[in-house]
Order: structure tokens, then sequence, then C-alpha cells
């Protein structure tokens, strides 16, 4: 199974939809998803939010299109916020990471460093779900994304 990029921003909004609406992560997300990238034909595919963090941190280093893999979850969890704003350069930088993790440990991890210090798996989550919310509204990713306390203040980079 294979999901492409629009697909993946459909999925973004319908997490972080959920995880405004009920203040926690969904335990899956139903997206659209191709059998195959030669027939392309269109499968519903249940994917657990392990698997969504990859396919999130994956579709961006990619060609378009990311297989679904099987990933476990964090092994244990952090119970701290981070606040601030990340530029676009650094959450590409830590999605390749966290990509490049999941690949080598078959896992999501605990937390991705960053310059506002160590972020937890579910704010990780919340974080590229919104980047691609924004992606499905604006057709590019946003300049910044802020988490904590301005986190819906996500812009397209001014020219």
């Amino acid at each position: 199974m294979y999901i492409i990029i629009p697909h993946m921003e459909e999925a973004g909004d319908q997490v972080r939809g959920f995880m405004k609406s009920m203040g926690r992560l969904p335990n899956y997300v139903t997206c659209l998803c191709y059998d195959n990238l030669e027939d392309r034909n269109i499968v519903e595919q249940n994917i657990t939010m392990p698997q969504f963090l990859y396919l999130t941190t994956a579709l961006f280093g990619g060609n378009g299109a990311a297989e679904i893999r099987n990933v476990n979850p964090a092994s244990s969890s952090l119970d701290h916020m981070v606040s601030g704003q990340i530029l676009e350069s650094e959450y590409r930088s830590m999605a390749e990471n966290i990509k490049n993790f999941i690949e080598s440990n078959g896992r999501a991890p605990n937390y991705a460093n960053s310059s506002l210090g160590k972020i937890p798996f579910e704010m990780l989550i919340y974080i590229y779900a919104r980047i691609y919310t924004f992606m499905r509204g604006y057709h590019m990713p946003p300049a910044h994304i802020n988490i904590g306390f301005l986190e819906e203040d996500d812009t397209v980079e001014q020219v």
C-alpha cells in the first residue's frame, strides 16, 4: 500500500481535527491509499499514529509517494511541553531524522530534538498533521510552524 501527498493532506486534516476536538491522539486515521503504484487502485486503509508519523516524514524527502509499513509505537512518552517557532528547514531536517530512526528501529521515536528542546511523540504527530493541513489549503508547506502558545499562527513566507 502507498499513500500520496494529497491523501496525506486529507489524513493530516482529520488527525488535527480529532486532536483539537478530543484533546488526544486518535488510535488511527482512515485514509485513501493505492494498493500499488502501477494500477493505482484506490483503497481505504487504517493508519496508526506511529505509521502516520512515518508517512508524513517519508513524504517530505520522497518522490511524492510513500509505502505504508508496520511501525511500532514509541517505547515511552515524554511528559513536557515545548513552545515556540520552528522554521521549515528545521522541521524538514527533523522529518529526515525521524524517518531514518523509524526505518532503523522499526518504531516511532519517543521524541525529536529541535532548537526548542525535545519534542514528544504526541506533539510530533500534531505538528506534522498541521503541516499537511496547511499544505492542503495553500498547496505549499508553511514557512514556519508554531507550537505551544502560538500554534495556530502558521504562515506562508511573505515575498
